[in-house]
């Protein structure tokens, strides 16, 4: 009915309105060609617009949880020193009495060479008084050097437990030595080890210097050997193997000592 009518309507038109009719027709066709085209560049131009829209939010969206987990992990690395400090700014339980005082001892000796505070001990003591012969002298410095380091371990080991294990004995009513014996010190013992071991080995190693004080030790007694024998290479082989031996079987304990704490016994 619709296409009847416009054909009677198009009968009954002029012949100027006809020619109108026919020049917009033609300049629709013309122009179609380029409607597309235009509107074909705003479609893609939209969609790299929202492709790129949906990177960035996905890039800020990475980079906002890359800063939280990075804030997370800052706020549990610094919870314990943070804890710590306030523990010792509030004197609580009388820690700040003898932690300046064992900290202070710690990062003074660690500084100090093994062989100087060997030779203070034994040159120095004697200038106030005290008379020590070379073996006790050794055994002296060795003692001091190695208690700082061992401080040093035991602080890492106890202060590598999480807060939360502190606050949890808080919780059901313990004291603070209750805490050490029963929550901390049986977590902190499989972390202790390694580094206890490994201190003890240097040790080991580093008794091989009293010797310059007048200590006869292996390595003095294979020097004295060679000044008689002349011959070096076997007996430092031997000293090496001696060594060795020692060290492996203190490994082999730290071992077994791991396995036995691995666990947490019921």
């Amino acid at each position: 009915m619709a296409k009847k009518m416009g054909k009677r309507i198009y009968r009954e038109a002029t012949e100027e309105e006809k020619k109108r009719h026919k020049r917009i027709r033609e300049q629709v066709q013309e122009e179609l060609p380029d409607i597309k085209k235009r509107a074909k560049l705003k479609l893609d131009e939209a969609i790299q617009n929202g492709i790129a829209i949906q990177h960035t939010m996905s890039v800020l969206k990475a980079e906002r949880m890359k800063k939280g987990l990075s804030l997370s992990n800052m706020k549990e690395r610094t919870g314990i020193e943070r804890s710590t400090l306030s523990r010792l700014e509030n004197n609580e339980d009388g820690t700040a009495l003898v932690y300046w005082p064992i900290r202070l001892y710690s990062d003074f000796m660690r500084g100090i060479p093994i062989l100087v505070l060997m030779f203070f001990v034994y040159y120095g003591f004697p200038a106030i008084g005290l008379n020590l012969d070379s073996f006790w002298a050794a055994v002296v410095a060795m003692a001091a050097f190695k208690t700082a380091h061992v401080i040093e371990i035991v602080r890492g080991a106890v202060q590598s437990i999480n807060i939360g294990q502190t606050d949890a004995g808080k919780a059901i009513g313990l004291t603070f030595v209750q805490r050490l014996i029963y929550v901390i010190f049986p977590q902190a013992a499989r972390r202790f080890l390694p580094p206890w071991i490994n201190a003890v080995t240097e040790a080991v190693k580093g008794t091989s210097l009293i010797s310059l004080i007048g200590v006869v030790d292996l390595m003095l007694a294979v020097q004295k050997v060679i000044g008689r024998t002349y011959e070096p290479m076997p007996l430092y082989i031997m000293g090496a193997i001696i060594y060795f031996l020692i060290n492996y079987n203190l490994s082999s304990l730290s071992r077994m000592l791991e396995r036995r704490f691995s666990y947490i016994r019921e």
